[in-house]
């Protein structure tokens, strides 16, 4: 992709400067912040997280913790799998023959 000239550098701030006037215009009128855009909300976390030093790292996510299957739940995938798989079979061979 070539450089962008002076000139499309400095209409492209033209054009970002409306917008945001815009997006805070809207959001005085709707009262709230939820009309911005997730784009450039990610674009901001994204400017951020690359704007820490390894020293000032975030903490850890904790993580999820996932649910168990009882033994009962897990016997019942089973069957209902292999009742699936039998089906596939008699139909496979009936189609043969």
């Amino acid at each position: 992709m070539p450089n962008p000239s002076l000139v499309q550098l400095q209409r492209a701030l033209k054009l970002s400067e409306q917008i945001q006037k815009l997006e805070a215009e809207l959001a005085s009128i709707l009262g709230s912040t939820a009309a911005t855009p997730k784009v450039k909300r990610a674009y901001t976390k994204k400017a951020q997280s690359s704007s820490t030093s390894p020293d000032t790292a975030p903490p850890a996510k904790k993580k999820r913790k996932r649910a168990k299957l009882s033994p009962e739940g897990l016997a019942n995938i089973r069957a209902a799998q292999q009742k699936r798989w039998a089906k596939v079979k008699r139909e496979a061979k009936k189609a043969e023959g």
